[in-house]
């Protein structure tokens, strides 16, 4: 039997598209996928730790002093043995643009100075994008404090934070360093609280345990460009008050 050049081309079209539509199904589901967005030690791993401020502890300390991993569990201040607590960032090396994040929190009982007569208090830090001397760095920050988690708090940035029926929220001083935008409901857990940001470049939704609470769009560094942010490094606060942190979770998305 004889088979044309034609039939035999149109073959091998077709089982190269059967092989690519495969592959592309397989990298499309593992791109997707959940991730530890904190991985290997403090030698080798993918983060590092920024001291944003001593207050006035002048001793030396290292990363695991403040952040200690304990498998699934990062554990912030546990370890502490000061009455005063350096405000920390536990990092990425690594910047991010469009992704889901997630993760669970619960507060210890120990708080320290500055803040021993304040709410307890730490957050998440997404599109860091310049680290400063005594101060936070700039970035937007997903709050997470007693009565205040998914509250925004755009430090040395820009954005349109929204109502929950969609209208800018307008700040008392839009030019001020930070700004706080408005939580819509409180829908936190006395035991362990789960946090879901989506982030799609220059915007953002927060989730508080399913409920949606806040959300920003067109978020821009606070500068002289003032240029669009859509990409930075993501962090974990550690601000004078233990707290838990499980459960770490990235996968990638696409714009």
């Amino acid at each position: 039997m004889t088979i044309s050049k034609t039939k035999t081309s149109v073959g091998l079209l077709l089982t190269a598209l059967v092989f690519i539509t495969g592959c592309n199904s397989a990298c499309n589901k593992q791109s997707h996928q959940w991730h530890p967005l904190f991985k290997g030690n403090a030698e080798n791993g993918n983060y590092q730790m920024k001291v944003v401020n001593s207050n006035d502890y002048d001793g030396n300390f290292s990363l695991e002093d403040i952040y200690e991993f304990d498998g699934k569990d990062i554990r912030v201040l546990y370890n502490w043995q000061a009455d005063s607590a350096p405000y920390a960032v536990l990092a990425t090396k690594k910047q991010y643009s469009n992704y889901d994040l997630k993760f669970q929190y619960k507060w210890g009982t120990r708080k320290f100075k500055p803040r021993l007569e304040a709410k307890r208090d730490a957050g998440l830090l997404l599109h860091i994008h310049e680290y400063r001397q005594d101060s936070w760095p700039r970035c937007i920050e997903c709050q997470v404090q007693e009565g205040d988690t998914c509250d925004i708090w755009l430090i040395g940035s820009n954005a349109v934070c929204l109502t929950e029926s969609g209208e800018p929220v307008k700040f008392d001083n839009p030019d001020a360093p930070f700004k706080n935008g408005r939580r819509y409901k409180l829908n936190e857990s006395e035991d362990w609280t789960e946090v879901l940001v989506e982030v799609r470049g220059d915007s953002a939704k927060y989730y508080v345990n399913g409920m949606l609470v806040n959300r920003f769009q067109s978020s821009s560094k606070m500068d002289e460009s003032n240029s669009k942010l859509d990409s930075g490094y993501i962090g974990l606060q550690a601000e004078s008050a233990e707290i838990t942190y499980r459960n770490v979770m990235i996968r990638k998305t696409k714009p």
